[in-house]
Parts: C-alpha cells; structure tokens; sequence
C-alpha cells in the first residue's frame, strides 16, 4: 500500500480521482522478485517525503539522491517494468529536469510513459505533464521535431482532461521552444 500511496501523492489530483487501472493490479510485485522489507518501505517513506519537503522549497539537489535511492528500491523488488517503478522514474525525471540535467530527465520521462500505457488509460491527465516534461527535455537536447510532438501531445491530452494548468505550461514551453530556434536560426 505504501507505493501505492507514494505514486499517487507525487500525481496531480486528476490522476488520482477514479483511474482504474487496466488488467491486473499493477500494484502487485512479480512473484519471481523478493517483497521489500519492513525496514526498505521505511526508509522510502521516509526518503520520499523529505524528498518532497526539497522539492517544495526548490532544493533539486537535494531531492534527486533521495528519490534516485527510492527508484533503485522499486528497481530491486518490483522490476524495471512495473508501475511503481515507472512512476519512481517519473519523481525522479521530474526533479532532474528542474535541475537542467536533461538527458537522464529525458530517459526517464520516456521510460515513465512507455511503462505507463501498460496500465494507464492513455487519456488520462497525468499524461499531459509527463509529455510537457518530455518535450522540454527533449528540446533542450536538440530533439526539436520530437519536442514538438511532445508538447502537442501534452496539450491535447491536457485540453481533453480539463488540465488547464498543464494544458497552459505545455504551450508555453512549446512557444518558448519555437522562439529560441527561430532566434537561433535553426
């Protein structure tokens, strides 16, 4: 229940109210990986909400060792392929990308994507911030052409779910993208 509780406190309140995941529950680990212990769910709560704390008060750093520490975790007990854990990656893509660190933000947006359309219905809000962070990524590597399919994405997907927040952000990382290529004549 704790990740559970852990991946839906790091989503916004939409992703949170009446999803239904698809299939069986994804909240289960693989049977073939060893159950977390007493003292590993602990310490990720635990590391999970200061992490959280650094994030409120814009302290990137010190936030990512704390959430990279959750994901290895999650990578050890539910596999690099369960929802958890692709949900780990999403916290920690996140808190990267607001340090400029946009490669590894990137790989870990796009595993977080790819992981959730396994059991995420894809319409869902959640999406609409995760591929505004992908396309930010993905523009500040170069990646102008997927950028933009990003931040289409994220918009359309934003626009449908009433996420007029994310909606907003995804646009405007789009226009600010398209500005500094025209201005950078590329």
């Amino acid at each position: 229940m704790l990740a559970l509780s852990l991946a839906i406190a790091c989503a916004p309140a939409a992703w949170a109210q009446g999803v239904q995941p698809q299939g069986p529950s994804p909240w289960s680990y693989p049977p073939d990986l060893q159950a977390p212990t007493d003292a590993e769910y602990q310490g990720v709560r635990e590391r999970f909400e200061e992490g959280m704390r650094q994030r409120a008060a814009h302290n990137w750093s010190a936030a990512a060792p704390l959430f990279r520490e959750n994901l290895a975790v999650y990578w050890r007990t539910y596999g690099p392929e369960h929802p958890v854990t692709g949900m780990a990656m999403f916290v920690l893509g996140g808190t990267l990308d607001a340090q400029e660190q946009y490669p590894e933000a990137e790989t870990l947006m796009a595993d977080s994507i790819r992981i959730a359309q396994t059991w995420l219905p894809e319409g869902n809000a959640w999406y609409g911030i995760a591929y505004g962070i992908l396309g930010r990524c993905q523009g500040a590597n170069g990646k102008r052409a997927l950028a933009e399919v990003s931040f289409r994405r994220a918009i359309e997907i934003s626009h449908a779910a009433g996420d007029a927040s994310s909606e907003r952000t995804a646009r405007l990382g789009l226009e600010e993208m398209t500005r500094f290529y025209q201005q950078s004549g590329q």
